[in-house]
C-alpha cells in the first residue's frame, strides 16, 4: 500500500536521482533495493498522478520548514548571517 511514508521515500528518491516523469519513476521500482527502501513492490503511473495531485502542499512546508530549523541549528545560524535564499526551479508542461 502506498503510505505517505512510502510516497514521500518515493519522491524523494526521485528528486536525488533526477527522475524526469511518472513513467520513468513507475520503471524504477522494479529494483529491489528501492522496494525495500520503501516498502512497496509495485504502483501504476495514474495511482502516483493522483496521490500527487492529492497530497496537501501544508505537508510539504511543513517538512522544509523543520529541514531549514534543522540546518539552522547544525551550523549555529544567526541573522546576522546571509539569509537562506530559495529558488524554485520548477518546471510546468504547456
Amino acid at each position: 500500500k502506498l503510505t505517505t511514508e512510502s510516497f514521500l521515500k518515493l519522491l524523494l528518491f526521485a528528486q536525488l536521482e533526477e527522475i524526469e516523469s511518472l513513467h520513468a519513476l513507475s520503471d524504477c521500482l522494479f529494483d529491489d533495493q528501492l522496494q525495500k527502501g520503501i516498502d512497496l513492490d509495485s504502483i501504476s503511473i495514474s495511482q502516483l498522478s493522483r496521490r500527487l495531485n492529492g497530497m496537501n502542499p501544508d505537508l510539504f512546508q511543513v517538512l522544509f520548514l523543520d529541514l531549514v530549523s534543522q540546518i539552522h541549528a547544525k551550523t549555529h545560524y544567526t541573522k546576522l548571517v546571509m539569509p537562506l535564499k530559495i529558488i524554485d526551479s520548477s518546471t510546468l508542461p504547456l
